[in-house]
């Protein structure tokens, strides 16, 4: 089953602070921390529970409000923005959240499956030169170790990423 391993998306309409007492009162027992804008923003603040970040909050210098949740957080931020949908009267927006994805990464996790990740490597390969993508490797393809396959420009609408999993987590 897929599930959001990345999750990154710009809310307009609302202010920060209200933004950032809402997301706290999502997460139970989380702490609204200081966090290190990026990408023209000007201030941050990180969702923390514990020793875990569960959202990054970036505003300022830019339009809307940029949340991000990786890992096993993905689906939580999803999940807290899907439960406020932008409802709008007359064109306006006037309740819920709305957003603009900018990444999505769903990830399907296979174990148990030795020469998985070099069959499906090569039917991507073949179909990205039929259909004249750009192809990028990286990892050790030689010894077989790290490999990862990207399908696709970072600037496209669609990237595709298939990486071995156990080798990043260094699982043996």
């Amino acid at each position: 089953m897929a599930k959001w391993d990345y999750y990154a998306t710009t809310v307009y309409g609302v202010d920060p602070l209200d933004l950032l007492a809402d997301l706290q009162a999502y997460y139970d027992l989380s702490d609204i921390c200081p966090g290190r804008a990026k990408h023209g923003f000007q201030r941050a603040a990180i969702i923390r529970r514990g020793e875990t970040d569960l959202v990054t909050a970036w505003w300022g210098g830019n339009k809307g409000i940029h949340l991000i949740a990786s890992g096993d957080q993905a689906p939580a931020l999803k999940a807290f923005l899907d439960a406020r949908p932008p409802q709008y009267a007359e064109g306006q927006l006037v309740g819920g959240l709305e957003h603009r994805p900018t990444r999505m990464d769903a990830a399907i996790d296979w174990t148990g499956h030795t020469d998985l990740f070099d069959q499906l490597a090569a039917k991507l390969v073949d179909f990205a030169l039929a259909k004249r993508l750009k192809l990028r490797q990286d990892g050790d393809w030689i010894r077989g170790k790290g490999r990862t396959l990207y399908l696709g420009k970072r600037g496209s609408a669609v990237m595709l990423r298939l990486y071995e999993k156990g080798a990043e987590q260094a699982v043996k």
